[in-house]
């Protein structure tokens, strides 16, 4: 011990020898040795509890922290969730008034949509009585138009024999009004002369009493011989209303070269009022004694076509403005002269 000891109080320790102790005091001392180290273990496992103890209020406080802030969250959330459960509540008390109203306006849309089926069944049997009404009309309408084509049946035969004979005296009145045609260009072209160039005079006398004075005679003693233009040759047009106009067979040629024939019982101013001269003529150059009293700035003659010429009875005078006679004689005298007339007054200068 001496040898191994570092410091004076080992030294000393060792240089002095160990007193020895009884018996008793031996056991004492072992026996406070071994409470000794009772008490060091169960300070030992005193301090392991503590320290387990330590490590469990460690983790007691971390839990705590953490329910702590849970809580907090929770507690946010639920004051959301308040928030959100007083506009949810505004909410359904607003749906709850437009539900209230919607049913108001589903109340009055079946009030009016029943008045609108009883007005409908009205009208549906009001539509029934008139269909039946109608069907009973059309009924009565269905025979009498039955009725009505019998009759007009009946009548036809009755009148079937009048038809073709007025059709047999238009058909001959053709053909003679194809013939004078004929003999008219046939005696033209003899004398020289030009169907297309007649100049109309006053020539024809009135057989009527009541137009003596006015009559073409009349004009003639009157006016004179009448000379055609021979410069500027200008439309002096008449025209008759109907193909089937008579005209007088008595004519005077005021013209040698050209008659004129007027319809049976004209006058002179009927005869003027259908004469329709030139524009480009000038007054000084219409010398016939009726046309000089026309107007001269007039409407000008419709071009004449030789297809006119060369069938009058399919030519209608469109541009007609004399009056037809009023007494129109029961039988045709002269119809080549009929259609001389017609052709001279519907002529082109």
């Amino acid at each position: 011990r001496l040898e191994s000891a570092t410091d004076l109080g080992e030294i000393l320790s060792a240089a002095v020898a160990p007193a020895r102790l009884s018996l008793a005091e031996s056991e004492e001392i072992i026996s406070l040795r071994d409470e000794i180290a009772r008490l060091q273990a169960q300070c030992a496992d005193s301090e392991d509890r503590l320290h387990a103890e330590v490590q469990q209020r460690e983790k007691i406080e971390v839990f705590c922290t953490q329910a702590t802030s849970d809580s907090n969250q929770a507690m946010d959330t639920m004051r959301q969730l308040r928030l959100d459960h007083v506009a949810l509540t505004r909410h359904h008390n607003a749906a709850n008034a437009a539900l209230g109203h919607h049913a108001d306006i589903v109340a009055d849309l079946s009030v009016r949509a029943k008045a609108a089926e009883t007005s409908a069944a009205a009208a549906q049997r009001l539509i029934r009585k008139d269909r039946e009404r109608f069907k009973a009309g059309l009924v009565a309408y269905t025979a009498q138009l039955a009725k009505l084509r019998s009759d007009l049946a009946a009548a036809a035969q009755a009148s079937a024999g009048a038809v073709p004979a007025q059709l047999q005296a238009l058909q001959e009145e053709n053909a003679s009004l194809k013939r004078a045609n004929s003999v008219l260009r046939r005696r033209s072209a003899a004398h020289d002369l030009d169907v297309d160039t007649l100049v109309l005079a006053s020539a024809a006398r009135s057989s009527s009493s009541e137009s003596s004075e006015d009559s073409p005679d009349a004009a003639m003693d009157s006016g004179g011989e009448t000379k055609a233009p021979t410069e500027g040759r200008g439309a002096i047009v008449g025209s008759t209303r109907r193909l089937s106009t008579r005209f007088n067979t008595t004519f005077a040629p005021c013209n040698p070269q050209v008659p004129m024939f007027v319809p049976r019982g004209m006058t002179q101013a009927e005869v003027v009022s259908g004469l329709m001269v030139d524009p480009s003529l000038p007054s000084s150059s219409v010398t016939a004694p009726w046309a000089a009293q026309a107007s001269v700035g007039g409407a000008s003659g419709r071009p004449s076509q030789e297809g006119e010429d060369e069938d009058v009875s399919e030519s209608s005078p469109s541009h007609s403005s004399v009056p037809a006679p009023a007494d129109e004689p029961a039988t045709a005298q002269g119809s080549d002269l009929d259609v001389l007339a017609n052709i001279a007054s519907t002529t082109e200068v």
